[in-house]
């Protein structure tokens, strides 16, 4: 059996040799010929694997050392009868690891028993996170709305009523807001004299041939009107 293995998957080295013969290639060098002859792979997001990639290829086995599979034609695979398998939650530990080492880094005089740790959002990286502060014997507070109303339990603990009070709150990152539809929030006499497009080259025009031309900075106080 033949192994292709993306180089920048760390800690696979020697690993695998026992069991197959294994070809280490950058991503760049993974080609159709490089693939041709491969059983499966092991890739990161570098690698496009789909019809272009496998169409000649006998792999019937590729693993993705990600949480995502963007990178990979899924219902391709599936029609060739190539097995796809991901990583969820690969890098949750890594997470975890950064919430008690920014704790010791803050507050380094104070043993981590001393410690009130709130989680908001106990989902796979939020149930490391309390796992961990119990062992290391610390006061965690779990606030989870949607787990405390399918659960139940008295576990949990009200956003509201608890965790203003804990000095250190662990809580998933708020997706941004969309950018697309901004100016378009503004006064309507605002937005028909001030829209801009975008050129395919990236930069921006104003609507209106012929208009002076004007900084960012002035079009931005127009915009919003100061």
């Amino acid at each position: 059996m033949k192994i292709l293995v993306e180089n920048k998957v760390p800690f696979l080295h020697g690993l695998l040799e026992e069991y197959a013969d294994v070809d280490y290639a950058h991503p760049d060098e993974i080609t159709p010929q490089r693939v041709r002859d491969v059983d499966a792979m092991i890739v990161r997001t570098r690698t496009r694997c789909d019809a272009s990639l496998l169409g000649g290829s006998r792999c019937r086995f590729v693993a993705t050392a990600t949480i995502g599979t963007d990178h990979i034609d899924l219902s391709w695979c599936a029609s060739r009868g190539i097995a796809v398998a991901n990583a969820p939650g690969c890098n949750a530990p890594a997470v975890a690891q950064y919430v008690f080492g920014t704790i010791a880094a803050l507050r380094p005089a104070l043993p981590m028993t001393a410690h009130t740790l709130a989680v908001i959002g106990v989902g796979h990286v939020g149930s490391i996170v309390a796992r961990w502060a119990r062992s290391l014997d610390m006061r965690v507070l779990l606030c989870d709305p949607p787990r405390s109303r399918a659960e139940g339990g008295t576990q949990w603990c009200s956003l509201a009523d608890h965790i203003p009070h804990a000095p250190h709150r662990r809580r998933p990152r708020p997706h941004p807001p969309p950018r697309i539809g901004r100016v378009d929030a503004l006064p309507s006499a605002q937005t028909t004299r001030h829209k801009c497009r975008t050129r395919p080259g990236g930069g921006q025009r104003r609507a209106r041939p012929g208009a002076r031309p004007q900084s960012r900075g002035r079009r931005r106080r127009r915009l919003l009107g100061r």
